[in-house]
């Protein structure tokens, strides 16, 4: 066999369904499309034997000469000679996908020898830097795909067979087909059921409301569960990630445990030894929309990420031109919507909100979340699955104390559950509901308040604040 052009595993097949007037049909078209054949002639008598099956029209090669007449069957599909051997070494029905199988991998490597082709003109053309070719080139083979699968027109019956071999699934269990990838949180899972797959989750804040808390504490819970996560981060470094994890696990910070106590130190190896554990993978050298694209895909198909983060999306910058901010960042969120629904992942991005949100007042609450507050762009909104706004009214009015009604200072709350809230700003499949949430500053300890109580906690669970 040809490995480019298998020109007898295509005549095998196509003769098997004129032979079986169609029959076995159903077997390959999951694998193959008019497209995988490498004669064009292969391929039009294939679509032929479809759009005859679909109208309910007899299969036969008599048929199609009658209806298509001599010179017409001769141009489009062969001669007449040649339709007629076709079917001289037949198989039965169930050999068919096995054949399909080899069309459709002939099909994908000659596909991966034009990508290469692609890729060799664009290094020798060299207007284009080193960056750009390799994420081309990683993208060219990570797309790459035959049959069946990269059709992009669907009839009706087949999107409804996916989907209702989607929702079975889901209803018994099977979380690596649902549409929704669980959080840890148990009151979010209940009514939003989890990260939607295929379109971003958009979550902002001003600066000291706890984004990036709350994303570590999200990702440590989802990893402890046994779903993988990635973490892109753009704005700090992978070791900073490992120590704030660490404190999340041992509830102690960095800077306590530097401080000499031993036991501290013990506390905090322990916490970074709880982190290797755990299956996150951490990519903190991609800045631009380009390479966080291609992490994204590296994640979701060679680690197995479910759930991917990035923290923050108005850090990353554009495709190399130079643009105003909102173009920047409508091309930022237009990539993120599109590597999401392609690798049907669920992609939670950080984002800032604007500084007028810091003094604004609405109903007696100052810095109280809404959705005109994304910075830069509006398409964070529009794009997001879901959407949040982080908001933790302590920052704008800290408590006071009940004995001497002084204010709690930020040192004095940070080993306390303060509340916050994840305020919801848009939802696709759900009415917007507010997650309630407790978290700690000191350890970036975040927790959902119908999560059960911390094994190390002693105090009331949920905390109450009068």
């Amino acid at each position: 066999m040809n490995q480019l052009y298998p020109s007898e595993s295509e005549r095998i097949l196509l003769g098997s369904l004129i032979l079986g007037e169609g029959a076995g049909l159903e077997l390959v078209e999951g694998i193959i499309s008019k497209n995988d054949f490498s004669s064009s002639s292969h391929g039009a008598l294939y679509e032929w034997i479809q759009r005859q099956v679909t109208t309910n029209e007899p299969v036969s090669l008599h048929v199609l000469i009658e209806k298509e007449g001599d010179r017409k069957c001769e141009d489009r599909y062969g001669s007449i000679q040649y339709l007629h051997s076709l079917g001289d070494n037949a198989v039965i029905d169930s050999k068919l996908p096995s054949y399909a199988k080899v069309i459709a991998d002939c099909s994908a490597l000659r596909e991966l020898l034009s990508s290469v082709k692609e890729i060799e003109n664009k290094i020798v053309d060299g207007t284009e830097s080193v960056r750009e070719i390799k994420a081309f080139a990683e993208k060219q083979v990570f797309d790459n795909k035959s049959g069946a699968s990269g059709a992009g027109i669907m009839s009706a019956a087949s999107v409804i067979s996916d989907a209702s071999a989607s929702f079975d699934g889901m209803c018994n269990g099977d979380s690596a087909i649902s549409e929704f990838v669980p959080t840890g949180l148990p009151s979010f899972d209940k009514h939003y059921l989890g990260w939607p797959r295929g379109l971003p989750t958009y979550i902002g804040g001003r600066t000291k409301m706890g984004k990036t808390a709350f994303m570590l504490a999200a990702a440590a819970k989802g990893a402890i569960a046994g779903i993988p996560q990635g973490i892109i981060s753009v704005e700090m470094g992978s070791k900073q990630l490992a120590y704030r994890l660490a404190s999340y696990f041992g509830g102690i910070s960095l800077r306590e445990a530097l401080q000499g106590n031993p036991e501290y130190q013990d506390m905090f190896r322990w916490g970074l030894d709880e982190v290797s554990r755990l299956p996150i993978h951490v990519d903190d050298a991609s800045r631009d929309i380009d390479m966080v694209t291609s992490s994204i895909r590296q994640m979701k198909r060679i680690h197995g990420c479910e759930v991917i983060w990035i923290d923050y999306i108005q850090l990353l910058t554009g495709y190399g031109r130079k643009q105003d901010e909102r173009t920047r960042l409508d091309s930022i969120a237009d990539a993120v919507r599109q590597v999401a629904k392609e690798e049907r992942v669920a992609i939670v991005a950080l984002a800032q909100f604007n500084r007028v949100l810091d003094t604004r007042i609405e109903n007696g609450k100052k810095g109280v979340p809404n959705p005109s507050d994304f910075r830069g762009s509006d398409k964070f909104l529009q794009d997001a699955g879901l959407a949040f706004g982080i908001y933790r009214p302590f920052y704008y009015s800290p408590p006071k104390k009940a004995a001497s009604s002084d204010v709690y200072t930020d040192d004095e709350l940070s080993t306390m559950f303060q509340p916050v809230q994840l305020i919801s700003l848009a939802a696709r499949e759900a009415a917007r509901k507010d997650i309630d949430l407790c978290l700690q500053t000191a350890w970036g300890r975040v927790y959902d308040t119908e999560e059960p109580m911390p094994s190390w906690w002693s105090g009331t669970w949920p905390p109450v604040w009068t």
